[in-house]
């Protein structure tokens, strides 16, 4: 890949570093303009956007009773307890100043994209002393697919895991001249991720694996109200909004917690099963034809892990002891802590393992033939990376699925303000002012008489969900579909309009 013995002086690597983040944002953007948005984009926008525009922190585009396994929200429509508050509050000042498209929305996640690739660059080159390697690692975190998806999507993925990176490499930044400050920083930066998503927790015991390593014989017990004032603070903050509707809060949080804690009551088994049921399901099982070539974004995590604990010379560098720590507790801790094996969660643990191959690939290189095997190796994941985001935009369901849907509806609803149920996503196509409501019990509970009806594969799923779990729910959603009549398709959405509606 590189000589033995390169090194880069600072002017260069932030040449290299920003061209590598010109080619993250211009994958992240492909993919963002191109991808048809999801369920929880559109939920994750309403609060925010109403928050924004009236002031009042309330999911309006879904009812409380709509979700097919969160029976009910409530007061959904004036509280936000169900997500924690970081990610939120930053959308609504983020659509303050930029709108709430579907576009503009997943900007905020592409520039969060750039900051994780920075991130990583600073702890690595910070662990090794080598430029080199921070550039390496900056290289394989900005085109890994996992970052590249979280940056095109209107979640808080891609946030939290910038922020977690951003904790350790302030820390690392800081910690020379002014210890207590790295900490209190590092921390802030965590508490921040924490109160974004619960799988921030990840990144505060990453930061803890640092400090442990690096610091803790020096600092002592006396480090640890540094460490725990911002976690204090923050939640402290979300707090005092808890207690404007305490109820209210503990009802939303036992929904939206509803079957993801099995993690943390079986602690093992989650660990034993996390690589097949999340990783090599996400990677390989869901994908078809050439799609399957993804399996080979494990390959790179699994060699980097590999290379870094196989190899003496690299062993031997406390820098790449720390990372390969680091590695390991991303991985268990999140096999812990998420039960429900979701694979948006992934990104905490994708970054670290792309960053230590980076890493190791780079300082690793000890003779020609070493340096070419690891040279072939570092182009064939960077182009399964890359070629797999490609692919993605290059199928741009956005402009072939989801538009098609949006038009038809705009152009035969003429102005008509009849109300529509369906999936929550359509709010970024149909505009906030738009009469819609996701209910996948198509108004048994909100009380809802549509006109026009909407469903994807999850409405489908849920259907036949109902038929076994909620038979009275079942028979009212087939009565009412009864009376509807499809009239228009794509491969992701369906379109029924009420029969003599016109």
């Amino acid at each position: 890949m590189f000589p033995k013995g390169l090194t880069v002086s600072h002017r260069a690597a932030l040449c290299v570093l920003f061209v590598i983040l010109l080619a993250n944002a211009g994958l992240s953007l492909a993919n963002a303009v191109t991808r048809a948005p999801w369920w929880d984009e559109g939920i994750n926008v309403s609060p925010a956007y109403n928050l924004a525009s009236h002031g009042v922190f309330g999911t309006t585009v879904q009812h409380g009773r709509g979700h097919p396994s969160r029976f009910e929200f409530p007061q959904y429509d004036r509280y936000t307890y169900w997500a924690l508050p970081v990610y939120m509050l930053t959308l609504a000042g983020w659509i303050r100043l930029f709108g709430a498209s579907l576009i503009s929305t997943r900007m905020l996640s592409v520039l969060f994209g750039n900051v994780l690739a920075v991130a990583w660059y600073l702890i690595v080159r910070r662990l090794t002393g080598s430029r080199l390697a921070g550039i390496v690692a900056a290289l394989f975190v900005a085109a890994d697919f996992s970052v590249i998806t979280a940056a095109s999507n209107t979640r808080m993925d891609c946030m939290t895991a910038a922020l977690g990176a951003c904790g350790a490499a302030a820390y690392l930044g800081l910690r020379g001249k002014h210890p207590f400050l790295a900490l209190l920083a590092g921390n802030t930066f965590t508490a921040a991720a924490l109160l974004s998503h619960p799988v921030g927790a990840v990144q505060i015991l990453v930061l803890l694996v640092l400090i442990l390593c690096l610091d803790w014989r020096a600092l002592g017990w006396k480090a640890l109200p540094v460490i725990a004032l911002p976690y204090v603070l923050f939640l402290s903050g979300w707090g005092l909004y808890i207690l404007k509707a305490p109820e209210v809060a503990a009802g939303q949080l036992r929904a939206n917690g509803a079957n993801r804690a099995g993690g943390i009551a079986s602690p093992i088994r989650s660990i034993v099963t996390d690589a097949a049921q999340r990783y090599w399901r996400y990677f390989y099982v869901v994908e078809r034809g050439a799609s399957k070539l993804k399996a080979l974004m494990l390959a790179e995590y699994i060699l980097g892990f590999g290379l870094a604990l196989g190899l003496p010379s690299l062993r031997k560098r406390s820098g790449v002891r720390i990372l390969l720590a680091m590695a390991a507790v991303s991985f268990l801790a999140l096999a812990v802590i998420d039960g429900a094996k979701s694979p948006h969660y992934m990104l905490v643990t994708c970054a670290v393992f792309a960053a230590l191959w980076g890493a190791a690939a780079s300082l690793s290189l000890e003779g020609r033939t070493t340096a070419a095997l690891l040279a072939l190796a570092s182009c064939g994941f960077l182009l399964v990376q890359v070629a797999a985001a490609v692919e993605r935009a290059r199928a741009d369901a956005y402009h072939k699925d989801y538009l098609p849907v949006i038009e038809f509806l705009k152009a035969n609803k003429a102005g008509d303000p009849a109300p529509i149920i369906g999936p929550a996503e359509l709010w970024f196509g149909l505009g906030p002012r738009a009469a819609l409501l996701d209910d996948m019990r198509l108004g048994y509970y909100s009380g809802w008489r549509p006109r026009w009806i909407v469903t994807n594969k999850f409405y489908d799923d849920a259907f036949q969900d109902f038929r076994v779990h909620e038979p009275v729910v079942w028979r009212h959603d087939q009565d009412v579909l009864g009376h509807f009549d499809k009239v228009f398709s794509t491969r992701d959405l369906t379109v029924y309009r009420e029969r003599g509606a016109d």
